[in-house]
């Protein structure tokens, strides 16, 4: 009887892949991606929007061989880092949503470690460091000063940054953000 269950449990722990490994290959994975992603937000062209129809039938024109507008994409990583790019750049921080690889690349090297505590002190430091400066910069594009350069806030810093006018007007918003980022730093450091 005991040789049996010690069979079995030996052709259990062949064939499967222990919690360990599980851990880097997630790992490695969330090191890809964050690779990538940074490379897309990186190389962000706001000329590829034209190119852009926002339908799913565009990531799949690529297979056709027809050479369309997939040929004009300045995108480092093509027409999938276009669109990636362009949502990350124009849909949430601006150009401070490199947060996002960077939170990405952390958890993947401290993964399969055990200090959990410090990855999310590190990931909530880059959250509201990300808000914070998109939206100083929000702010500043109300105020017309930033007009055209929508991609240093993307949308919800400048809906915040909107907010924060709207409630201390230019200046106090300009000032409220630039101490909020003053004692941020002096707490954290």
């Amino acid at each position: 009887k005991n040789i049996k269950s010690t069979k079995s449990t030996d052709a259990t722990k062949h064939n499967s892949v222990n919690v360990e490994k599980k851990k880097k290959i997630i790992g490695i994975f969330l090191l890809l991606f964050a690779v990538l992603l940074l490379f897309s937000i990186l190389s962000y062209s706001r000329f590829d929007k034209a190119n852009l129809n926002y339908q799913l039938s565009d990531l799949f024109r690529i297979f056709s061989g027809d050479p369309d507008n997939t040929s004009s994409i300045r995108n480092w990583i093509g027409i999938y880092g276009a669109y990636i790019s362009d949502f990350f750049i124009n849909s949430t921080l601006g150009i401070f949503s490199v947060i996002f690889p960077v939170m990405f690349f952390y958890w993947g090297l401290t993964f399969n470690k055990t200090r959990l505590r410090s990855t999310i002190y590190t990931s909530n430091f880059l959250i509201v460091t990300g808000l914070l400066l998109s939206s100083f910069f929000g702010v500043l594009r109300t105020q017309n000063i930033f007009e055209d350069v929508y991609e240093l806030s993307g949308s919800i810093g400048y809906y915040l940054g909107d907010i924060f006018v709207k409630l201390l007007g230019g200046l106090g918003a300009i000032v409220f953000l630039l101490a909020s980022m003053i004692v941020f730093l002096v707490l954290v450091f």
